[in-house]
């Protein structure tokens, strides 16, 4: 079977969670499913960085398009002209920005099957072909949603073969704005990475700092997690935690952060590493009292699944997605009220004074999220690929 990864908005080392997705699914399929053929249609320039991270697939590059983007880059009475013409003829831009028709037709005609792990992207690939991933519908649910974009998401939830959710509450959200597609909807948690069982047996750590893996866009709340990181820190001095970030970081949010920081005089005790290695990452989780995520939205916080697979504590934001997949999944986690710093407060000195208590709340939820790993995930949607294979040949 030819599987085709249409990633092409998907930057390694910029990306974050949605670049450690892709390369899960990859690395699994290529590991479970030696004989399939797997290939990714990147970005312009990233050919190497992919290379560095997976082996056995097949990068593929517009050719055409990595010539005008040199071009553009080069060339200002080039870039002047081509600019002038998008904006008198807006329908040439997929044309010159890498979406050629000839293009797209050259990867369906090499591909059984095309999957798009990240649900920004333009939907432009052969339909019937098609598995479109949903991670989220924070377009939908936002105040600020682009319109443009919550039309594309519509066209490739109607038209793909079929549609992938991750988690209970962006499956129920689909179900429930598209029942008629329920029969091609399929919900398929995942995991970023396959774990090796030495490093997931050390949930007690010393008490120095919380980690919270989250790029810093506003709906990640690091505002009122650092207001109530510093009303606890005040208030048991003795119990002082330390707050490390990671993740890639908008460098305008980051200054309305810092000053915050700096005006609460929390300037040690809060660090942003920005985006870092996933060895690094691992690191962070072995090593930190407890994982935090204060997001006042998310599909579901893959940060919480990654720290139950640690064994490591968990303080969250008492969200419907969170709340769902914990009572899904029979779990116990130390929720707060993300606009509220006094309940995130609380919340951290629970989690001190009843350290042993979440310990176990997460090494249970550990057993029960076992068969929630990469071998069950790219099975599912291996199955789904053969269907769509199977009926497109007939």
């Amino acid at each position: 079977m030819r599987i085709l990864f249409e990633a092409r908005s998907i930057y390694p080392n910029k990306s974050g969670g949605i670049e450690n997705y892709l390369y899960m699914l990859v690395k699994a399929w290529n590991k479970y499913y030696p004989n399939d053929i797997i290939m990714l249609n990147v970005p312009i320039g990233t050919k190497l960085d992919y290379e560095a991270k997976l082996e056995n697939v097949e990068i593929l590059i517009d050719k055409k398009y990595e010539k005008i983007i040199s071009l553009y880059k080069r060339n200002y009475l080039f870039r002047k002209a081509l600019s002038f013409l998008i904006r008198v003829f807006p329908n040439l831009e997929p044309n010159l920005f890498g979406l050629r028709k000839s293009w797209v037709k050259f990867l369906d005609s090499r591909s059984d099957v095309i999957i798009y792990p990240f649900q920004r992207e333009k939907f432009v690939h052969i339909a019937n072909r098609t598995i479109f991933i949903m991670h989220d519908f924070r377009e939908w649910d936002l105040k600020n949603g682009e319109r443009r974009i919550i039309n594309e998401q519509i066209i490739a939830i109607k038209n793909s073969a079929a549609v992938v959710v991750s988690w209970p509450y962006p499956y129920k959200r689909l179900i429930q704005l598209f029942p008629d597609l329920s029969y091609k909807t399929y919900e398929i948690p995942f995991l970023y990475d396959e774990y090796d069982s030495k490093v997931t047996n050390n949930g007690f750590a010393k008490p120095e700092f919380l980690y919270f893996p989250s790029a810093n866009a506003i709906h990640k709340n690091h505002e009122n997690l650092i207001l109530g990181l510093k009303l606890h820190n005040d208030r048991y001095p003795n119990l002082k935690l330390k707050l490390i970030c990671t993740g890639p970081i908008d460098p305008i949010r980051k200054k309305v952060i810092d000053k915050l920081v700096f005006k609460t005089n929390m300037n040690y005790m809060v660090e942003f590493l920005g985006f870092v290695d996933r060895t690094e990452v691992f690191k962070l989780y072995q090593n930190c009292y407890s994982v935090v995520t204060s997001s006042k939205y998310e599909a579901f916080s893959g940060a919480i699944l990654e720290a139950i697979r640690f064994k490591k504590p968990v303080i969250a934001s008492a969200i419907q997605p969170n709340v769902l997949f914990c009572e899904k999944y029979n779990l116990k986690l130390n929720l707060f009220d993300p606009d509220n710093p006094e309940s995130i407060a609380k919340c951290i000195h629970d989690l001190i004074v009843n350290y042993p208590i979440h310990i176990n709340y997460s090494t249970s939820g550990f057993q029960r999220l076992m068969n929630i790993n990469s071998k069950n995930t790219v099975d599912q949607f291996r199955e789904i690929a053969f269907k769509i294979k199977s009926s497109n040949e007939f």
